[in-house]
């Protein structure tokens, strides 16, 4: 890597420090400019090259993490994703907002301070149901959008100093959340000074992430790119409460992003009860061997079956017409390289694409909205936006793209035609 490279190596675990690392997933490599980084020159984001995603597993505590990551104000200062783009989060959150009522009696006067707020979409929620909300992210364009909306967010990233002068300006919270956040965090230390700064005595720290068996029990491939360094098992989470000075007290599973847990922490020194449900995501990882080989190695052996179908279906019917990769956001850029389908694909297709040209090398592919597909006469789409399936079959289908052959690689590769 050059000195002026925005990618850097760590070299230890981010939650217990320990250099005992095992690569546990080896993915091929994705492009440093994501669709979620504005990069207005092809060429620079060309030059920017290519950053591995390999999964590693500490061998101490059990974290599974990149150890290949971007550095942050690269990353967040042009960073284009809103929550708002997201199908479903509004409803997610609303009732994430219920579930906090259910736990703590009202928000009506609590203080709730949201890490990783994006564009206020959950803030919004809160604050209609009472609460006093304070918001903070590093991404300038979605904290604008939350600030226009007068939900107050701080443009920065969370760490121990920024609580000194969160603590200095709003005093303590009853509530602190973060959602899809804490896996993009490099510096978990960091994160957990500043909360243990802000957080009341009796209050309520909630963590909403992917959750790592789901990952790889689901073959999530789409969750693993560099923005993700983190992928959460609860065996882990105990060993990052425990040098926090927390409690970890309930979990919930919930099927946000294909699989993901809502962890709820006290302090330590709270002593609170800790539900039986904790113990119980601890039994299934134990089972699932999460510490062996075998989960890897059949997440491993499905990727390359599934590459394996995706090649034969592109050469039956190369000759038809373009091959179309249907989705174009950060989440398409892994299967992108695993299945090596830059070299086949001819477009992108997306009707809330975040970038208009995708860059692989030398290779600038375009990004064209379902109503422009049926002008140009596809041979075949690949549909990386596999979650939303059933919604773009549709679409194609009202866009007038008809008996074209469509393959969608997850949860097992299956075919139809529009």
């Amino acid at each position: 890597m050059s000195p002026n490279s925005p990618v850097r190596r760590r070299q230890d675990c981010r939650i217990c420090a320990s250099n005992h690392l095992k690569v546990v997933l080896p993915l091929k490599p994705i492009p440093v400019a994501s669709p979620n980084i504005r990069v207005d020159d092809p060429g620079s984001a060309s030059q920017l090259g290519l950053a591995g995603i390999d999964v590693f597993r500490c061998e101490d505590c059990g974290h599974l993490q990149l150890l290949d990551m971007l550095e942050p104000h690269f990353q967040y200062t042009n960073f284009q994703y809103t929550t708002s783009v997201s199908r479903g989060l509004d409803t997610h959150f609303e009732g994430l907002g219920a579930e906090l009522i259910r736990r703590v009696g009202t928000l009506a006067g609590k203080s709730v301070l949201e890490i990783g707020s994006n564009d206020g979409t959950l803030l919004e929620v809160l604050h209609k149901a009472g609460a006093r909300v304070l918001g903070i992210d590093p991404a300038e364009k979605a904290a604008g959008l939350a600030n226009a909306r007068g939900l107050e967010t701080i443009v920065g990233f969370f760490s121990a100093e920024t609580g000194q002068k969160i603590l200095q300006t709003h005093g303590k919270f009853d509530l602190i959340l973060s959602n899809y956040t804490v896996a993009n965090i490099d510096d978990l230390t960091g994160f957990a000074a500043g909360v243990n700064l802000l957080l009341a005595d009796d209050g309520l720290l909630v963590v909403e992430t992917s959750y790592g068996l789901d990952v790889l029990q689901s073959r999530l491939l789409d969750t693993i790119y560099h923005e993700h360094v983190s992928y959460f098992l609860v065996t882990a989470l105990q060993v990052y409460a425990q040098r926090s000075g927390w409690e970890l007290v309930d979990v919930q599973h919930i099927p946000t992003k294909g699989g993901s847990i809502r962890v709820y922490f006290r302090r330590a020194a709270a002593r609170a009860a800790v539900s039986s449900a904790v113990g119980q995501f601890v039994g299934m990882e134990r089972a699932a061997d999460v510490a062996g080989t075998r989960p890897y190695a059949a997440f491993m052996h499905d990727l390359e079956m599934i590459e394996k179908e995706l090649a034969t279906f592109v050469a039956e019917h190369r000759a038809r017409g373009p091959i179309v990769a249907f989705g174009s956001a950060v989440g398409s850029m892994p299967l992108m390289s695993q299945f090596n389908l830059w070299p086949a694909i001819d477009l992108f297709a997306d009707d809330t694409p975040l970038a208009k040209t995708l860059v692989h090398g030398d290779k600038k592919i375009e990004v064209l909205p379902t109503a422009a597909l049926a002008a140009r006469q596809p041979g075949a789409i690949v549909l990386l936006a596999w979650r939303y399936a059933d919604k773009i079959k549709e679409s194609l289908q009202k866009a007038g793209v008809r008996d074209v052959p469509v393959i969608v690689p997850f949860p097992a590769p299956h075919r139809f035609t529009t």
